[in-house]
């Protein structure tokens, strides 16, 4: 059986190259091997834009000057979504979330695929793993809550898979300070209009 790094990329790995954990809910985590065949998605995807400008009072980031920084801030920033989206839902690799459902969903890894492509889903993209928060799914599902779906559309044409899975698990102005997926886990529609007012603000 094919992982989903491997429907994605259409080719088998040569060897496992690393050995990633989801975390759930309370702290639990669970492990399964990782190919790394996402990589090179994932260059394309963070190269040049982790260091982009984000607007102004919505989230604090190191500001990198460096190759050196730039990875470093994106490290740091990976570490706090695992345990921001950890203590919120929870987290997994995107198969072990495959795994979950794959009893309810037919054809889970092609779905899952098509989804991450499509950029229809909050995804995180690392050197080697693709992590998927458990707030937006529907129970038993692969489709997103439909307030999830509805941020997403207002987002992803402005920020990158990687500002938008940051921008769930940042402090939000318009929300007063709350963190959006915390409304986004509970189907709030006022991440909606935290998402819509993310592009009024005066920068």
């Amino acid at each position: 059986m094919w992982s989903l790094d491997e429907r994605i990329q259409g080719e088998l790995p040569s060897q496992a190259l690393s050995t990633n954990g989801g975390l759930l809910p309370g702290g639990g985590t669970s492990f399964m091997p990782e190919y790394g065949l996402i990589e090179s998605l994932t260059r394309s995807q963070t190269s040049g834009r982790v260091n982009r400008p984000m607007p102004s009072g919505h989230r604090e980031l190191l500001e990198p000057s460096t190759d050196s920084d730039v990875r470093l801030s994106q490290l740091a920033q990976h570490a706090q979504m695992l345990g921001l989206y950890g203590s919120h839902g929870g987290i997994l690799n995107a198969d072990q979330y495959a795994s979950l459902v794959f009893d309810h969903v037919p054809q889970v890894l092609s779905q899952l695929a098509r989804s991450v492509l499509n950029r229809s889903v909050v995804s995180i993209r690392s050197r080697s793993s693709l992590e998927l928060p458990l707030f937006q799914f529907k129970p038993n599902s692969v489709e997103c809550k439909d307030v999830v779906a509805e941020v997403l559309g207002l987002l992803r044409a402005r920020y990158s898979d990687w500002e938008v899975a940051l921008w769930f698990v940042a402090p939000n102005r318009a929300l007063g300070g709350r963190l959006p997926v915390e409304l986004a886990r509970a189907e709030d529609v006022g991440v909606c209009d935290a998402a819509r007012a993310e592009f009024s603000w005066a920068y």
